[in-house]
């Protein structure tokens, strides 16, 4: 997925760190998942958030470019903006909760 996008930028880090997909956020944390009573996907390392600042937990409107989400599907990744009980848009997780 990663070198995929990066050729979809046509190699220019600048224009991915406009998108915001430089900005690391974290991965392995063991913890439940906020609210529940069950481990996250990120207790087990198969989670990653990116960008959290600009896309805190739980609003919308600040999805990834469809590039970088694309990328992502392919490779059968879950984005956490597709959530429909609680948007996640920082989120991708190659586990299902």
């Amino acid at each position: 997925a990663l070198q995929t996008i990066w050729d979809n930028y046509g190699h220019d880090q600048q224009a991915i760190d406009a998108t915001g997909f430089s900005n690391y956020s974290g991965s392995y944390n063991y913890r439940n998942v906020r609210g529940a009573n069950t481990l996250s996907c990120h207790a087990f390392g198969c989670a990653i958030d990116i960008d959290a600042e600009h896309r805190p937990l739980g609003h919308r409107g600040n999805r990834f470019p469809q590039p970088i989400l694309d990328a992502f599907y392919a490779v059968g990744v879950t984005y956490g903006g597709d959530f429909t009980n609680r948007a996640d848009e920082m989120h991708l997780q190659w586990s299902h909760e």
